[in-house]
């Protein structure tokens, strides 16, 4: 409620306890929405937006693995309630055209994982980092999730937002929640993710079905992915998008072939 300065968390909380305020200083912190209360999610979201049920689809074997009510029950990286399975699945991909959900068995899934995700444009707090200019790349920290560590990254700017690499590989890099950047202690701005990169699952399978080639034309342009500035990423079917005019017939026809594979 009041400006707070250079006080962290634990040093507001020890004036709490030292001012006579210790139940509320040592009450338990909520992490979830707070209007919702105790009340689980998918009921609370149940009535206020229509059902519309869906499939789960394991990632690995493209088999239905069993129906849900609507994707907007479910986030990325999040568990799903799959009946008879010995091992747990966890959503890795939705698709918002037919409704279904891709999921991978395990919470280490390649398919969870990306490191390279597209932003909004960025809304920046002092000014624009002149290193971004003419098509420059910046190198600084990203951070997402309120508990997740600052990465290492090197961003682009598109006319349609940013393009971010990640040194390391993160987990569940969901649309809608925003990348923060920063650089040393310093908060430059922020964006709000439009889409991750194709995950290491993808990648992988590109590389054990002897597709390297086509993989090296999806990947890299200028060490940033080709399809950034081509198409709008809105869904999981661009994920394999790429400028068909830069690449010969035989490999377009693999992209659509990987297209049809994966159905994603």
């Amino acid at each position: 409620m009041f400006p707070l300065g250079e006080l962290t968390k634990p040093v507001v909380k020890k004036i709490a306890i030292e001012n006579g305020l210790e139940q509320i200083a040592r009450k338990k912190e909520s992490m979830g929405i707070c209007f919702i209360g105790s009340r689980n999610f998918q009921k609370f979201i149940s009535e206020y937006v229509d059902n519309r049920p869906g499939n789960f689809i394991d990632v690995d074997t493209g088999k239905i693995v069993e129906t849900h009510n609507g994707i907007h029950q479910w986030t990325l990286g999040q568990r799903t309630k799959i009946s008879g399975c010995p091992v747990a699945y966890f959503t890795a991909k939705k698709n918002c055209n037919t409704n279904d959900i891709y999921v991978a068995q395990g919470t280490h899934h390649p398919a969870l994982f990306s490191g390279l995700l597209y932003t909004s444009p960025p809304y920046w707090i002092h000014s624009r980092p002149k290193e971004l200019e003419d098509g420059g790349i910046y190198d600084c920290d990203f951070k997402f999730q309120h508990v997740e560590n600052f990465i290492p990254c090197k961003i682009s700017e598109t006319h349609k937002g940013l393009v971010v690499i990640l040194q390391t590989n993160r987990r569940a890099l969901t649309p809608g929640q925003f990348a923060v950047f920063y650089k040393n202690d310093e908060c430059l701005g922020s964006a709000k993710i439009v889409n991750a990169g194709p995950s290491n699952f993808i990648l992988h399978w590109l590389e054990n079905n002897n597709l390297r080639n086509v993989s090296d034309l999806l990947v890299y342009k200028n060490k940033l992915f080709r399809h950034t500035n081509v198409k709008e990423i809105d869904n999981t079917k661009n994920e394999f998008h790429t400028g068909e005019d830069d690449i010969s017939e035989k490999e377009n026809n693999d992209v659509h072939e990987i297209k049809h594979k994966l159905e994603i």
